[in-house]
């Protein structure tokens, strides 16, 4: 994710559903200590713009408790749990670009990370928008499932996956220190020039990692 919200302030997108064939298992993970890691056609070697959205709950304390959760790829029958945590930690001025992010996922490369409960504690939603470049979208944590590295082990999917497969993943965090050093902290850099979105009218800055 790249947007920021505050704990008291929820934010949302509405997301439609769309029919897809279930990818990958399980994988059972163990969160620790740090922050959180559709399939368009791109030119290779160009990067494109990207519009990855982060909620600061899920980087709220650099001292994350261990908590086991199971990580699959979603499908459209986790819409509703989606759209729920989406409401719950962005505001509401994202919700075309939600809307628009869940119709265009890269269906192999969206997570979502689920308690022993299966109640959804994350979700990555990404898109690939060239042949070698990986875009962040939404990333979000369930405000009850928060300062438990969810956000970290989310980020750390599709960096992992960029990593094996010589690919580039890129973003666009909000305008907010704290979150943008995150990012830094994960090995992103500013790339290009800020400029405006098209959704919200917001000015926004492009972080890549390669």
């Amino acid at each position: 994710m790249g947007r920021i919200t505050q704990p008291e302030q929820p934010r949302g997108r509405h997301g439609a559903q769309k029919h897809e064939k279930r990818g990958g298992g399980d994988r059972r993970l163990t969160a620790r200590k740090g922050g959180a890691h559709g399939e368009n056609k791109g030119v290779p070697g160009e990067v494109t713009e990207a519009r990855g959205k982060m909620s600061l709950l899920s980087i709220s304390n650099d001292t994350m408790h261990s908590s086991n959760v199971t990580l699959r790829v979603l499908s459209s029958a986790d819409y509703e749990a989606v759209s729920a945590v989406f409401k719950a930690v962005f505001p509401a001025k994202y919700n075309l670009e939600f809307h628009d992010a869940w119709e265009s996922r890269n269906i192999h490369l969206t997570y979502g990370a689920f308690t022993s409960e299966e109640e959804l504690a994350g979700f990555l939603l990404t898109k690939q928008t060239a042949a070698n470049q990986q875009q962040i979208e939404f990333l979000g944590v369930n405000p009850n499932c928060q300062k438990g590295g969810i956000g970290t082990i989310l980020l750390e999917m599709i960096l992992d996956y960029c990593q094996k497969t010589k690919s580039r993943a890129t973003l666009i965090p909000v305008n907010e220190h704290r979150i943008i050093q995150w990012y830094k902290k994960h090995g992103f850099k500013e790339y290009g020039h800020p400029r405006i979105s098209e959704y919200t009218g917001d000015l926004e800055q492009t972080m890549i990692y390669s």
